[in-house]
């Protein structure tokens, strides 16, 4: 099971090899306790190593719980809908980061073998440009988790009954609430204003595309703990903890800094829970090191059942199921016995 606020179904389906769809804005239930996550970003569904596995479940799961915020009907036919190819698509592909971060020689690799993948299969293939605003769209995904994260941390606070600077949480989740305690609620809503030209923009995109097709990851799967807060940024989180100095990390842009860094190789999920379109990630390339590389495929809002055709048309043409990637010796824990690489 994954919940998808920026990523979290399609990222680790792309470092482990399996195949991850996030499902369009308010498909999925989230009640009895959510109406929604993360300003409408977060939509759950599962991670599977086939595209069968994935479309059942959502028939099963899919529509409107008691109380929900959207009038969404429960539909049957994704699992249906994976037997059948889908007519010949026009799809966009990009490979350029949306905050313009380096995109490593293997994601390429792997989106120029997926094109070329789907134009035998007779799709229409062409390369586009998102035109989208990198500095603008980076800090408005970081307001929202910002907020969010502050509020949350509130309500976990309200719930256990413990006050908020004895909650036992990570410093990383520590140091969000106090600099998004500090968001103004005129900020908080222009980042939401911003979701919407995004919609509209995507959307107008969608006219003229089917589906988008990106890297899911700017890099292959990363050693565990590559992504943890360096020490120089923990020692700036502890650093909050001193009066004003969460405003004063507004004002200094360095909170801007962080929120770049942080989507440098992640840069290609974030902008679909933005706009609340379904979108996957499908295991079609692996490094030379033998490493999952997924590629990202987006449809327009609704286009759940597009994209499980899609899939399953690229699962026949190029199955996944048996892949597995290279085991190795742990020479560091001192023992002979094969495992799985560490940074997989």
């Amino acid at each position: 099971m994954g919940g998808d606020g920026g990523g979290s179904i399609r990222i680790p389906s792309s470092c482990c090899g399996l195949f991850g769809l996030k499902p369009s804005r308010g498909l999925q239930p989230m009640g009895p306790y959510l109406s929604d996550a993360w300003s409408g970003a977060v939509s759950e569904h599962v991670l599977t190593r086939s595209v069968r596995d994935s479309a059942a479940m959502l028939d099963v799961t899919n529509g409107m719980d008691c109380g929900a915020p959207f009038p969404v009907k429960h539909e049957q036919g994704f699992l249906a809908a994976t037997g059948k190819d889908p007519k010949p698509l026009r799809i966009g592909f990009t490979c350029k980061s949306p905050t313009g971060s380096p995109v490593s020689q293997e994601c390429i690799d792997g989106l120029n073998n997926t094109v070329r993948l789907l134009q035998n299969l007779g799709h229409h293939v062409e390369e586009v440009d998102l035109g989208l605003d990198s500095e603008q769209l980076a800090s408005s995904f970081l307001t929202m988790l910002l907020c969010n994260t502050a509020a949350d941390v509130v309500g976990l606070s309200q719930l256990t009954g413990v006050a908020v600077n004895k909650l036992d949480i990570e410093l990383a989740t520590r140091s969000l609430y106090k600099i998004g305690s500090q968001v103004k609620a005129r900020d908080f809503l222009l980042s939401q204003v911003y979701w919407n030209d995004l919609r509209r923009s995507i959307g107008e995109l969608h006219n003229r595309f089917d589906v988008i097709l990106t890297p899911t990851l700017a890099d292959v799967p990363q050693p565990v703990g590559s992504l943890y807060p360096s020490k120089a940024d923990q020692v700036f989180m502890k650093l909050l903890a001193i009066p004003g100095m969460s405003w004063l990390s507004l004002k200094a842009g360095i909170v801007d800094k962080m929120a770049r860094d942080m989507l440098d190789k992640l840069p290609f999920t974030q902008l679909a829970n933005m706009t609340g379109q379904p979108s996957m990630s499908v295991p079609l390339h692996w490094s030379r090191d033998n490493l999952p590389v997924g590629v990202q495929f987006t449809a327009a809002m609704g286009g759940d059942a597009l994209l499980f055709s899609l899939a399953g048309q690229l699962e026949r043409a190029q199955p996944w199921a048996d892949k597995m990637p290279d085991m190795c010796t742990d020479a560091e824990a001192g023992t002979s016995e094969k495992v799985l690489a560490p940074h997989v």
